[in-house]
């Protein structure tokens, strides 16, 4: 009976250490996922950032034209604030991959058993 419970204690065991297995797959995957989406939005921000910076130097825009390129400006920094905040998870999220060989892992919880 006894050999019985260290058998279900192993298998549990490798089910929580599976279940980790998959967590971190999961973040992993989701930090590449915010990288990638990141690296996109970036591209077009860059453009509007630098686009009303040029039209607020423009002298022949009305105060209400101003007032508008301010705004865009300013929306466009808060969502790079934004983007910048995804890419510092995305890489909190990575972690590294290694092999594991399950096999020898089952061999050896089975050879510790009492």
């Amino acid at each position: 009976m006894k050999m019985v419970e260290v058998e279900q204690r192993n298998v549990l065991q490798m089910k929580r250490l599976q279940d980790k297995l998959v967590q971190k797959e999961k973040l992993a995957s989701l930090g590449q996922l915010v990288a990638g989406a990141a690296h996109e939005i970036n591209n077009p921000l860059t453009a509007i950032l630098g686009f009303s910076e040029i039209l607020s130097t423009d002298p022949s825009l009305s105060a209400s034209a101003q007032v508008s390129v301010s705004k865009i400006a300013q929306q466009a920094r808060r969502t790079s604030g934004l983007v910048a905040d995804l890419q510092n998870f995305s890489r909190t999220a990575s972690s590294d991959r290694t092999l594991v060989d399950v096999a020898s892992l089952v061999q050896r919880s089975v050879r510790s058993r009492p």
